[in-house]
């Protein structure tokens, strides 16, 4: 969707710039404007839901019978998993920026760390995996980094090596809610260990990313968690 937008994809060009620093002014008055407005609505809400209280257990138990929710939701998760497709389009797109990135970032001296985080669908074997995650678009992500010459560092790997996958998420069992991909305290926690001892010992990162075989390379960089 962002590569449907001209302003985004100007960002590309070398020497863009919307000048926001200089317009500081004019940002924080319509940021301000917006919350003024998401405030009354809220507000507003708030007393709507004030004056229907009385009724509103009534209603939350109607709406969920008319709904069907829990049938719904026991049927999607018996459904088949949704088809993953690596879009060729975007993944090139996702190394054009990346490349830019890199060459920002080494005119101070700095460089370009890819972190690949997965959601709970990998580890959740009823929920449908959506179209934009998956072991394909992981690849595809992969050899696109490596392509660049940029570091790569795979969270998904040592995660599914954990004893127990599902306790690391915030909704374990349940990857058809809203919010289900995120990790709670441990999972970040984890996330992080792996993190910093691949920074810590860049050289296993470099050298797995030298083999030709993504299998082996992944467990090659990861076999020290």
């Amino acid at each position: 969707r962002s590569s449907q937008s001209p302003l985004l994809m100007r960002y590309l060009e070398s020497g863009f710039t919307q000048h926001l620093i200089e317009r500081r002014p004019e940002i924080d008055a319509r940021l301000s404007a917006l919350l003024a407005r998401d405030f009354e609505r809220a507000e507003n809400l708030r007393a709507a839901g004030r004056a229907a209280a009385p009724l509103k257990p009534r209603l939350d138990a109607i709406r969920s019978v008319l709904e069907l929710n829990r049938l719904r939701i026991m049927f999607g998760r018996l459904g088949p998993r949704l088809r993953v497709d690596a879009d060729g389009g975007s993944v090139e797109l996702f190394g054009e920026i990346l490349a830019r990135a890199a060459a920002v970032a080494s005119q101070w001296g700095g460089e370009v760390v890819v972190v690949y985080l997965p959601g709970v669908w990998s580890y959740d074997h009823f929920g449908g995996i959506p179209s934009w995650t998956g072991a394909h678009v992981r690849k595809a992500v992969r050899e696109r980094v490596l392509d660049l010459q940029l570091e790569f560092i795979d969270v998904e790997q040592p995660i599914s090596e954990h004893p127990d996958p599902l306790s690391l998420y915030a909704y374990p069992g349940s990857s058809d809610l809203v919010g289900a991909p995120h990790m709670n305290a441990a999972g970040y926690a984890f996330s992080a260990e792996v993190i910093a001892e691949a920074l810590r010992n860049p050289a296993d990162t470099s050298e797995a990313s030298e083999s030709t075989d993504a299998d082996s390379s992944l467990r090659s960089q990861t076999s020290r968690q």
